[in-house]
């Protein structure tokens, strides 16, 4: 049996193990109150699909090739700029192989996503001595609609071969970053969980959500948000440093569950969440132009409207990438951009100064 070191505490995680229990104090608790809107965890607009296709990236680069990985964190340039929360990344960090991840670095003040949290993953060929799950990656699509792709492929569970001696469960996990909207999707695939309250330090189900401002270092935290209730159709809670509990989900999601997370600061608008976060609309005040930006090759067309709903402009055809519209000519006011398409229907608000 190999030796395990001490896990990184992190969110102020004291945990303490035997060899057939568990018990987790966490100095961080959940709220009494939900939030008020399930979908909304902090700057980010939660959308849940199921159902979805998970196609292991098969081509992409093995960042484990020969390593018999374990509690191990990965930093790995991305090749382009992109945001988790107030803070601008250029590389993907994973923090003790899948805990927490995508973060905005692996020390220091960092903002992150919890994909995997609260559970021990390791490579699944520790007693063949042979790797077997692979961590990967690829970079699909163009400038400036990139997308970064992070994949632990097969990745096993350390409770089992502690307590059962063997590694026949698995799980598979992707985790994308969207360059110019900064949407975050961690996407579940295929996996075998035979012994879940042996695998997962709080309860049935990984720890699934997003912190903020925590401390590498102090082991402290701004917030966080975790997923609570099905996985299908969860329900946001959050905690503070000053909490002592936490929750999970009901369960492990299935095959084919992606929680997607879109930045409120491209989702500025009404409309579909999925549609609004192909555009960023900026600056909010101008005296000049407002620049939209366009994420995909469908035409789309732009109206300018007054706040009593009258049209001010022409119609204005978008493409994709950047699109430019003049309102210099506009008295002084608040406006509304709304944008249409065959998929979908968006509004966001401007102020001509």
């Amino acid at each position: 049996m190999k030796y395990k070191g001490t896990k990184n505490s992190f969110i102020n995680f004291a945990l303490t193990k035997s060899k057939n229990m568990k018990k987790i104090f966490i100095a961080i608790a959940v709220c009494t109150s939900q939030l008020a809107f399930a979908q909304s965890v902090d700057s980010y607009i939660l959308k849940v699909q199921t159902g979805q296709s998970y196609t292991p990236l098969t081509t992409g680069t093995n960042i484990s090739s020969g390593l018999l990985w374990d509690e191990e964190s990965f930093k790995v340039p991305m090749g382009f700029t992109s945001k988790i929360g107030d803070k601008t990344i250029d590389s993907f960090s994973l923090i003790n192989s899948g805990g927490f991840g995508p973060a905005s670095d692996t020390t220091g003040l960092i903002n992150a996503f919890m994909a995997i949290a609260a559970t021990d993953l390791e490579d699944r060929g520790w007693i063949s001595g042979t790797p077997s799950s692979p961590l990967r990656y690829l970079v699909s699509g163009v400038a400036p609609n990139r997308i970064f792709k992070f994949e632990m492929f097969n990745a096993g569970f350390y409770e089992e071969q502690d307590i059962y001696g063997t590694l026949n469960d698995s799980l598979n996990l992707q985790m994308w970053v969207y360059e110019t909207t900064n949407i975050i999707e961690l996407r579940f695939g295929d996996s075998k969980i035979t012994n879940p309250t042996d695998y997962f330090y709080l309860g049935t189900s990984t720890l699934v959500g997003y912190i903020k401002n925590a401390d590498m270092l102090a082991d402290t935290l701004n917030k966080g948000y975790n997923l609570t209730g099905s996985p299908s159709a969860p329900i946001v809670d959050s905690f503070t440093a000053a909490s002592t509990s936490i929750t999970v989900m009901n369960a492990f999601p299935t095959s084919g569950t992606v929680y997607r997370f879109i930045p409120k600061t491209v989702a500025a608008g009404l409309g579909d969440p999925d549609f609004v976060a192909q555009f960023k609309v900026y600056p909010t005040q101008t005296t000049d132009f407002i620049n939209i930006d366009y994420a995909q090759t469908e035409k789309a067309q732009a109206e300018l409207m007054n706040v009593n709903g009258q049209k001010v402009l022409p119609t204005s055809s978008l493409n994709k990438g950047k699109n430019t519209i003049a309102v210099s000519s506009l008295p002084n006011g608040n406006y509304i951009l709304n944008i249409n398409s065959t998929t979908g229907t968006a509004s966001f608000k401007f102020t001509k100064q």
